[in-house]
């Protein structure tokens, strides 16, 4: 569908601009269309060998690949292409670097698979137990949620269009270093979610409500630390992105940048709760807050708030949505909790279960 319909994704995207366009159809074919099974395998593989318990194997291949990523970028950039292709480099580099990613994983499950229950191997156990149902249940709201996150940017990216491609560059600046806090606690939120699961489904309530309230002092603590760096050093992370460019001289990316970081703490707390649903098995909530936060209400937002206050307003959608969401997530949080939080082992059991467990792991 992206080979066919590729031009059209792009100016759908925000990137109908002459001089955007041709460049964002090349980085497509080798990022999306040629390295698109290559990207969906790492991600699959990285949460199985995360369910088994195996975040920090998970973390390596996913490290592995961001870390050969940014090596690989000024390599094909500026050393092996001819100049004029910087993009299409980038574009490779993204290719092998998960290439090497998902190489990491075959090899790891083909070397540990008597260790694990994960198996590439197909067998009728997979069509037994309402497995299939349960897959595509759980699987469909996640779709969901990823589809209505990809909406959000691209009627972002098309309000922001007709201020021209300084605005343009500036919010891909800003969300990109952005980025680094809601990345952080995504990866925590869902680190988490195996052990929140394995201890809400053995009915020890109390240790996974330790969990919760960890995960989330961890998360929230550090996008408030990075709210606070981004707020004072705006300009300085900026510039290590893009020099001498309008979209520094007018100021859009430091200033998006400062707008945006208002949402992290708050984004962090509802990551954490849609993780939580998750991990209990309660897709319907995360769903409804997931959506809540890209789709529901920071597209109305966007619109309303770009006619209120052009080019600014559309950025302040987003830590809008935010802060809205983590409420909802608030209140959901607690009624579950007091209706679901109590412990179902026999208090002794809970007691020796926490006492091998150090109480949180």
């Amino acid at each position: 569908g992206t080979l066919l319909f590729m031009d059209a994704y792009v100016d759908l995207l925000g990137g109908s601009a002459p001089e955007v366009h041709p460049l964002a159809v090349g980085y497509m074919r080798v990022a999306v269309v040629a390295g698109g099974v290559i990207t969906a395998m790492n991600t699959l593989l990285s949460h199985l060998i995360r369910a088994e318990g195996k975040s920090f194997q998970a973390s390596a291949g996913i490290i592995i690949g961001g870390v050969l990523n940014i090596a690989l970028d000024p390599l094909f950039m500026f050393v092996i292409l001819p100049r004029g292709n910087e993009v299409l480099g980038a574009a490779l580099a993204t290719m092998f670097a998960n290439l090497c990613a998902l190489i990491y994983f075959v090899v790891y499950i083909a070397v540990k698979h008597d260790d694990l229950v994960l198996s590439v191997r197909p067998g009728r156990g997979m069509f037994t137990d309402r497995i299939p149902v349960d897959v595509i249940s759980i699987g469909i709201p996640a779709c969901l949620m990823t589809l209505c996150e990809n909406i959000s940017y691209a009627v972002l990216d098309n309000l922001m269009q007709p201020y021209g491609t300084a605005a343009q560059a500036g919010v891909g600046v800003a969300k990109k270093i952005n980025m680094l806090a809601h990345c952080t606690v995504r990866g925590m939120a869902q680190g988490v979610l195996p052990l929140i699961g394995y201890n809400f489904a053995s009915g020890n309530r109390t240790r996974m409500r330790k969990t919760v309230r960890y995960s989330t002092a961890i998360s929230v603590g550090f996008t408030t630390v990075c709210m606070a760096c981004f707020m004072l050093f705006a300009r300085e992370l900026v510039t290590v992105f893009i020099k001498d460019t309008a979209a520094v001289s007018h100021g859009y990316a430091e200033t998006f940048l400062r707008i945006l970081c208002i949402g992290a703490p708050f984004s962090a707390w509802a990551y954490t709760v849609i993780s939580f649903f998750q991990a209990t098995g309660h897709m319907l909530k995360s769903l409804v807050l997931a959506l809540l936060r890209k789709g529901i209400l920071d597209i109305p937002l966007m619109f309303i708030l770009n006619a209120l206050a052009p080019v600014y307003g559309i950025v302040t959608a987003t830590p809008a949505a935010d802060i809205v969401c983590c409420a909802a997530a608030g209140v959901m949080f607690a009624v579950f909790i007091k209706k679901h939080g109590s412990d179902t082992l026999p208090a002794e059991v809970t007691e020796d279960v926490n006492a091998m467990g150090g109480g949180l792991i």
